[in-house]
C-alpha cells in the first residue's frame, strides 16, 4: 500500500521520542497559565512521562489530574505519580465524559495530527462550559524560519522524510538527523487562531516561547529571547482559549 506512514506503529514511533523532560521556557509559561486558571480538573495530552502533571500536582494538589499519552511506557511512567493516565492516541477519542475537565492542556501535539479539527471537537466536548484550552505548537513564520527561507534552508518544524531531516545545511540546523519528529501540520499564528475560533473557542490570549534549540545557537541566542516576546515572531505558540459558557 502506498499510505506508509498510516502502516507504521505509531506508539512505537513516539516510544524514541520523549521530549518532555526539558524545563524549558515554553513549560514554565504552560505551568504558569495553568496556576491561574486554579482547575478543578485537568487533563494533559501528550503527557509524556509526567513533567508537567508532577509540577502541577504540586502547585494545585486538590486537582484531579489526567493524562493521554500514545506510548505505553511513557504512560506508566506518568500513571506512577499518581494521576489516572489513558495509553491511547486522542485520534481515537476521550476517554472521559461530556464537560467533565476544567482544564485541557496540549503542548506540542497538534502538529503530529493528521486530523487536528476531530482533536479539538474531542476537547471540545470534554472541557466543561468556560472551560480552558492551553495549546502550544512551534510557529512556522518565527523570525529565524523566515530568515532560513530566504536563504534558502528547510525551516524548522518542517520534515520532508520520515527517516531524515533533508535541506538543513548545518549540524546546528538539524542537517540529515535520523530523528524526526512526526510533525504534519505547524502553524502561523494567524492559521492557528483561525482554526480554533472555527471550532468554537474564543481566544483569550496568545502568547510567544522560546525554542530550546535555538538557545544552544550562541549568536543567536540574544534574538530568540527578543522575538519570544513578538508573538508572531516566536518560535513556539502558547494559545490560551475558553469554551463559551453558553
Amino acid at each position: 500500500m502506498c499510505a506508509t506512514v498510516a502502516m507504521t506503529d505509531i506508539a512505537a514511533f513516539y516510544q524514541t521520542r520523549q521530549t518532555d523532560d526539558f524545563d524549558d521556557d515554553r513549560l514554565n509559561k504552560v505551568l504558569h497559565e495553568a496556576i491561574a486558571v486554579n482547575p478543578r480538573s485537568a487533563l494533559d495530552i501528550g503527557c509524556g512521562r509526567g513533567t508537567l502533571l508532577r509540577r502541577l500536582q504540586q502547585s494545585c494538589p486538590a486537582c484531579d489530574l489526567f493524562g493521554v499519552e500514545i506510548s505505553a511506557p511513557s504512560a506508566a511512567e506518568a500513571a506512577a505519580l499518581g494521576v489516572r493516565v489513558f495509553a491511547a492516541s486522542i485520534a481515537d477519542g476521550l476517554p472521559l465524559p461530556d464537560g467533565s475537565m476544567q482544564l485541557v492542556i496540549m503542548g506540542e501535539v497538534i502538529e503530529h495530527l493528521f486530523d487536528p479539527d476531530a482533536a479539538l471537537d474531542e476537547i471540545k466536548r470534554v472541557l466543561a462550559p468556560g472551560g480552558t484550552l492551553i495549546l502550544t505548537t512551534p510557529n512556522l513564520a518565527s523570525w529565524s524560519n523566515r530568515l532560513l527561507l530566504l536563504a534558502g534552508i528547510q525551516p524548522f518544524f518542517t520534515e520532508t522524510s520520515t527517516r531524515k531531516k533533508y535541506g538543513r545545511v548545518f549540524a546546528a540546523l538539524g542537517n540529515r538527523n535520523p530523528m524526526v519528529e512526526g510533525h504534519l501540520r505547524i502553524y502561523t499564528k494567524r492559521a492557528l487562531v483561525e482554526l480554533i475560533e472555527d471550532i468554537g473557542f474564543r481566544i483569550r490570549r496568545v502568547r510567544g516561547a522560546c525554542f530550546d534549540k535555538m538557545l544552544g545557537i550562541a549568536p543567536a541566542a540574544p534574538f530568540e529571547r527578543m522575538f519570544s516576546n513578538v508573538t508572531g515572531l516566536a518560535s513556539n505558540l502558547i494559545v490560551v482559549a475558553d469554551k463559551p459558557a453558553v
